[in-house]
């Protein structure tokens, strides 16, 4: 994940299902990198994104790049403070 636009203090609370796992996350110009394992047991695995900070210039950005093997899907969110994203994932 990385700020898409201006490296400005934008924080996020990353949630995995329905546990936060990140609080306060600021997105940065570096990438950061994150791990999730989808389960064997066919449950979806859902990953929620929510905008705690827009940092000095409003709306919070995200720009995120989600691999599975070969496949890389692009996600680009622009978030007012208290919105979220949600990505949904199942095993086929």
């Amino acid at each position: 994940m990385v700020d898409d636009k201006y490296q400005d203090g934008d924080k996020v609370t990353i949630k995995e299902n329905d546990k936060i796992i990140l609080t306060d996350f600021e997105i940065t110009n570096r990438v950061k990198s994150l791990k999730f394992y989808i389960s064997e047991n066919d449950k979806p695995l859902t990953i929620t994104l929510i905008a705690t900070d827009e940092g000095a210039i409003p709306l919070t950005t995200v720009k995120a790049v989600l691999r599975n093997g070969n496949e890389s899907n692009l996600i680009n969110a622009s978030m007012n403070k208290g919105q979220s994203v949600k990505i949904t994932f199942q095993k086929q």
